[in-house]
């Protein structure tokens, strides 16, 4: 199998990233938050807005701590307030309990990423891990009582209502908008997010400690 290259950034377009200022929102009492998937091209972009935000950040991640995934979050301007956590698996419930100990939220960007192949495998390798992974991150986001808050990032594709029409005219979505059109065969990437929102919906609405916020990115 072959190795993807680690994630890094250009220098010059993390500098101009970091140009965009912090929205008021953003502007809060630092707090320590977690990071699935901050490995990522969207986790590590998330870890480097919450470190310049002044946040703590906990970033539990698949490898070990000689993983070269893990030296571009190192080298982030405010890295003192990250703290990694080694050998995280997604699909073994109990994983992240570690990591969110002492977070008030939970950032979950991790989700697989397998666009192709037999129908046995888009099942097996994409469509179950994204809707078990986010079971077995909400569990420990419920295990662990200081976490409140919970953003699941998405695909605003989900929201799409056959996407494929959709980007060739006026796109206004809210909140009851549903990508219909996908399934396990046709554009199964989107199908799995689908399945895992509206899984994620369900877990939150039954239960109390936490909210939970959908981001479609």
């Amino acid at each position: 199998m072959k190795t993807l290259p680690a994630y890094t950034e250009k220098p010059e377009l993390a500098e101009l990233l970091d140009k965009v200022p912090l929205l008021p929102a953003e502007k809060v009492e630092p707090q320590t938050t977690c990071v699935t998937g901050a490995t990522s091209t969207i986790g590590a972009h998330v870890v480097r807005r919450l470190l310049r935000a002044g946040h703590t950040v906990h970033a539990p991640v698949r490898g070990s701590e000689t993983t070269a995934d893990v030296a571009y979050l190192k080298a982030m301007p405010g890295a003192e307030r990250l703290k990694l956590f080694y050998g995280v698996d997604l699909l073994i419930d109990g994983s992240y309990d570690a990591a969110m100990v002492g977070c008030s939220s939970v950032h979950h960007v991790a989700s697989p990423f397998y666009m192709c192949g037999s129908k046995k495998n888009i099942q097996n390798k994409l469509i179950d891990p994204a809707i078990k992974g986010t079971e077995n991150v909400l569990a420990s986001c419920s295990r662990t009582p200081t976490v409140k808050r919970v953003v699941v990032t998405g695909t605003v594709l989900v929201a799409a209502c056959d996407f494929r029409k959709a980007i060739k005219t006026e796109w206004v979505v809210n909140e009851e908008s549903w990508e219909g059109a996908c399934s396990p065969t046709d554009f199964p990437y989107v199908y799995g997010k689908r399945c895992a929102e509206k899984r994620a919906m369900e877990i939150a609405a039954a239960q109390s400690q936490w909210t939970l916020v959908t981001l479609l990115v």
